[in-house]
């Protein structure tokens, strides 16, 4: 491997010439590529995370979750929204033991 990186490196304008020749000939592939490898993808997905440390689940719901909710609603051209709760909590925060 260091016989090829001393090999460039005194030999940088061959090392120029055969970058320069790949990057014509990569863009000129690319120019020739056909439409079935560039396909129209629109998968437009937003994913909004809610947390409030000290707040209950309630509090969270009322205070966060539900003004960010309505406020995604009135976006144009929304197709779907779903919505998931997870409520979780490490061992000992909660616990009446």
């Amino acid at each position: 491997m260091k016989f090829f990186v001393d090999f460039f490196l005194r030999n940088y304008k061959l090392t120029l010439v055969l970058t320069l020749f790949l990057m014509v000939f990569g863009l000129q592939g690319i120019n020739r590529m056909k439409a079935e490898a560039w396909p129209q993808v629109d998968f437009a997905i937003a994913i909004v995370v809610t947390q409030y440390k000290g707040a209950s689940p309630e509090d969270i719901e009322a205070l966060i979750t539900k003004p960010i909710e309505d406020e995604i609603r009135t976006v144009s051209g929304l197709k779907d929204q779903i919505e998931f709760r997870n409520v979780s909590f490490s061992y000992g925060e909660g616990m009446v033991v």
